[in-house]
């Protein structure tokens, strides 16, 4: 999964935002989202020799943070999920989660993202361009998702080629995950056959023995 890919900490920041912000990213739950950049902020963190604390791993993210879709996630999750965030935004996002936003004030950033924070990620299958699944949607998707973050060209082609690299990893990923699954079911289908296949020998040599008594009482 791209996520979990050391390569993506290597990454520079603007091919993370370009990794994290896709609808389609394959997560089951954006604390996948929250991990990866909490790894990446590290690393970065150590990179720049800069001292390993929430506030330098906000600085070198560069709103990368607000990219976790933490209105998707419970209070319980969001409370794990914090600790890129400072204090006001923690405490307006929980406000909001648990259904108590009255008295809170939402931050103008993060009002700004709110409906995006709160929208599930889709999950497109296939490998077809009409969803934006396969490898060329998907660099329509990240040159897009590129085009928002304002980078200028050189640093959207060269973002694009490692993020598009880490991309065509969980496409990979994806589909060793669906053959190691269809082998698992043919392998259950085998077993099942066998287990007819010895019940219907049994089955046989229980009438044959029958067979012989009438022949024999006859």
């Amino acid at each position: 999964m791209v996520l979990r890919s050391e390569d993506l900490e290597d990454v520079d920041v603007s091919a993370l935002k370009l990794v994290v912000c896709r609808e389609t990213l394959a997560v089951r739950s954006e604390l996948e989202v929250f991990d990866a950049l909490w790894r990446w902020s590290g690393r970065e963190c150590k990179r720049q020799r800069a001292e390993l604390n929430p506030a330098n791993r906000r600085a070198v993210l560069e709103g990368a943070q607000f990219l976790v879709r933490y209105l998707t996630l419970s209070p319980g999750e969001l409370a794990r999920a914090s600790g890129l965030l400072e204090r006001e935004e923690a405490d307006a996002l929980t406000a909001m989660v648990s259904g108590a936003e009255e008295g809170f004030e939402m931050p103008d950033h993060l009002a700004e993202m709110q409906s995006v924070m709160r929208t599930p990620r889709c999950k497109v299958r296939g490998g077809g361009d009409k969803n934006g699944g396969g490898p060329n949607g998907m660099k329509k998707r990240l040159s897009r998702a590129g085009s928002a973050l304002r980078l200028t060209p050189a640093k959207r082609r060269q973002s694009l080629a490692v993020a598009t690299k880490l991309a065509m990893a969980e496409e990979a990923a994806e589909y060793d995950r669906r053959m190691t699954a269809l082998a698992t079911a043919e392998r259950d289908r085998r077993k099942v056959d066998e287990l007819k296949e010895r019940t219907r020998r049994k089955f046989n040599i229980v009438e044959e023995f029958f067979v012989c008594l009438a022949c024999i009482f006859d």
